[in-house]
């Protein structure tokens, strides 16, 4: 299934290239998300918001053999939200007042505890071993050890950005622009050397 949302990935970038202005205006708006509560901060992508509606469907029957009987599909397509809206009522996520905002689960004193740590943690090792944004060397050197990588692992690294936009462009140019390829063309898989394997 990864393989497919990656095949997909230069069509995204091709329709998001060619958008009406009105609809890049919506999305500079922020206007691409969905909020179903009133927690804070607990907005979703539009697409995330249909993949929990279409799991609550699932678990009450009403996904199973979908794509085998058309009416059924029909009546899903007709019905789902409603009854994930109903199953939503039932389980109780919509008794808070309407006016209330609710806090977002990561507000309380142990999520923020546990992040202060990780900052810590963070801070400490960037304190002893020194800040790797600072760095000016082209050796490629690992965070937590300090460990130098060879030439050819930096180089790789340093290269991936240019190779994968050579595939892109490539991709685009036959698949998507003169149709020389099909869009379910194997993609070449990159074996470049990374950390620790040279």
């Amino acid at each position: 299934m990864i393989s497919l949302y990656h095949q997909y990935l230069p069509i995204l970038i091709r329709d998001l290239e060619v958008l009406p202005e009105s609809v890049k205006a919506e999305f500079d708006k922020g206007h691409w998300t969905i909020t179903r509560s009133k927690r804070r901060f607990s907005s979703l992508p539009i697409d995330h918001a249909h993949e929990q509606v279409n799991i609550r469907v699932k678990g009450v029957g009403g996904m199973i053999g979908l794509t085998e009987n058309p009416s059924m599909l029909e009546r899903w397509i007709l019905t789902g939200s409603e009854i994930s809206r109903v199953v939503g009522e039932f389980n109780g996520e919509h008794d808070h007042n309407d006016d209330e905002e609710l806090p977002h689960h990561e507000e309380g004193y142990e999520s923020q505890h546990h992040f202060q740590r990780h900052v810590k943690d963070l801070m400490e090792v960037l304190m002893s071993k020194g800040n790797p944004f600072e760095e000016d060397s082209k050796d490629l050197v690992t965070l937590d050890n300090q460990v130098c990588e060879s030439a050819t692992a930096s180089l790789s690294v340093r290269e991936v950005e240019s190779v994968g936009q050579d595939q892109y462009n490539n991709y685009r140019k036959s698949a998507l622009d003169s149709n020389e390829k099909l869009l379910t063309a194997p993609i070449k898989r990159n074996n470049s050397l990374l950390f620790h394997e040279n």
